[in-house]
């Protein structure tokens, strides 16, 4: 039996329930949402659901990032001269990020070490997971925990007003914003939403690679990455939205595969997977090879 809308609607309404639902606006945040979060939702009930321990290192990455929002915002309050210095308070909030990052980075291996000592021999322990050899596995879930949150904090106010009624742009919640009337304002929010959250998940990779490497200039070039995005989208607000997503998904084509290289993948198995895709006999003889290893 499918539950719709008129369902539930005709039976609240046979108990006397009177309820107003703005199916318009519904849609409308329904669409958006699925934008900007539909590739990341994939992601996570495909790869981190299943296991606990992927859950608990996405929700303490997302707990990290909250925590720049937090000092970032104590840091605002205490200083009152960062009243209206929009692009500066962005900037250090973006280098609080980095700084909590590597903060996360530095506590997930000291757990790694400490389980190094219960598995050491490559002898399994019942209730540990081998973490030392999940290296690049741990800095992906870590990088959707911080993408996610990141996407959620810069959306949600924008989907509970899509959600209505009736409204254009977002005359009401965004006062300070050039194109706060433009009713593509929810679109280029969604769409730029999507490629943040993907490229949180390959910086993460890329710096945590960098920090086990001690290769710095690496480390820093997909930080300068990160203020390089976020300087661009201050460019939406004077409608140069193709200008800014070009270059967003530029970056996030580059550290794609960069990443990819990171993490042991080639260019053999980037064309492999190109003709799995319009070749179903092939994919057939080239089952996906899944490391069960975390």
């Amino acid at each position: 039996m499918y539950i719709t809308y008129d369902y539930i609607h005709s039976r609240l309404q046979k108990h006397s329930v009177r309820v107003h639902v703005p199916i318009m606006g519904f849609q409308e945040f329904t669409g958006y949402f699925l934008i900007a979060f539909g590739t990341p939702l994939a992601i996570f009930l495909r790869v981190i659901m299943h296991d606990p321990m992927r859950i608990i290192l996405f929700v303490g990455a997302a707990f990290f990032y909250m925590l720049s929002i937090l000092v970032a915002a104590i840091i605002w309050f205490i200083l009152p001269h960062f009243d209206g210095m929009l692009c500066f308070t962005v900037f250090l909030f973006v280098f609080l990020q980095e700084i909590i990052r590597y903060l996360y980075y530095q506590l997930i291996r000291r757990a790694q070490a400490g389980l190094d000592l219960v598995t050491e021999g490559n002898e399994g322990v019942e209730g540990v997971h081998p973490l030392k050899h999940a290296n690049h596995m741990i800095s992906f879930v870590i990088g959707m925990g911080f993408g996610s949150m990141a996407g959620i904090i810069a959306l949600v106010n924008g989907l509970a007003d899509s959600s209505g009624p009736g409204t254009v742009g977002l005359p009401s919640a965004l006062k300070l914003s050039d194109m706060h009337g433009s009713h593509h304002f929810f679109l280029i929010s969604s769409i730029s939403v999507a490629a943040l959250i993907l490229l949180h998940v390959m910086w993460n990779v890329i710096i945590f690679h960098a920090c086990d490497k001690k290769a710095t200039w690496l480390a820093m070039f997909a930080i300068a990455d990160h203020f390089l995005v976020t300087g661009i989208s201050f460019y939406n607000r004077s409608n140069a939205w193709a200008a800014s997503l070009s270059c967003l998904y530029g970056s996030l084509l580059l550290f794609s595969g960069l990443a990819y290289a990171i993490s042991g993948g080639n260019v053999k198995n980037v064309r492999l997977f190109i003709r799995c895709i319009f070749n179903p006999r092939l994919r057939a003889q080239n089952p996906p090879d899944v490391d069960q290893r975390f």
